[in-house]
């Protein structure tokens, strides 16, 4: 159970916030909210266009060259699992999106970039999920990363929290899919994991 609690969580606050009475008119407040505070600051417009930047799909694959390249065998197999839930969670959430059509807090009603959910969340979920599991002490900064780049999503009006928390449990679930499936493929290295991580097993 502990181990679903990086998508469930995330799940049953969008669900929260997308079909209870009041949850749509607090999606709505909050987002309207982080907009205005947005526009007020300055700094904090950059650092939530920093955050933005770094939760694109393009810095993501390039920051997995280096241990791709680089690294061991591990970090190797831990780079080939990442790819696979990046994967997953970008065909999941173009899914969603097409299905969803969902315009975004700034206006924007193109279908291809429908609100819902964010990619940005998808994504960097994904690869937190991996590396968290892969290695502990890399848990918390990965994790601290998701919440920068949701929230970078919400403050410069590109999606409302529920987009952005569906985004995080669609991501989540992508990677563990990812790490499980290559423990059914036997992957020794994928089972060994970093020092002092937990094995995955099967």
């Amino acid at each position: 159970m502990k181990r679903a609690l990086p998508y469930l969580i995330p799940l049953v606050l969008a669900l929260a916030l997308l079909a209870t009475p009041r949850g749509p008119a607090l999606d709505h407040w909050m987002s309207e909210r982080a907009i205005a505070l947005t526009r007020e600051s300055p700094a904090l417009r950059f650092s939530m266009q920093l955050g933005a930047a770094l939760g694109r799909s393009s810095t993501i694959l390039a920051g997995l060259l280096v241990p791709a390249a680089f690294g061991g065998d591990v970090a190797r197999v831990t780079v080939r699992i990442a790819a696979v839930g990046l994967g997953a969670a970008w065909v999941a959430t173009t899914a969603l999106k097409a299905i969803t059509n969902r315009t975004r807090p700034n206006g924007d009603r193109h279908r291809v970039y429908s609100s819902f959910p964010s990619g940005h969340a998808s994504i960097s979920a994904a690869l937190a999920l991996t590396l968290a599991r892969r290695n502990r002490r890399l848990a918390w900064p990965a994790w601290t990363l998701v919440a920068w780049i949701g929230a970078s999503r919400v403050f410069l009006a590109a999606h409302y929290p529920s987009d952005v928390l569906a985004g995080v449990a669609v991501g989540a679930l992508s990677g563990a899919l990812a790490l499980r499936l290559q423990v059914l493929l036997g992957s020794e290295a994928a089972m060994r994991g970093a020092p002092g991580s937990q094995p995955l097993r099967s």
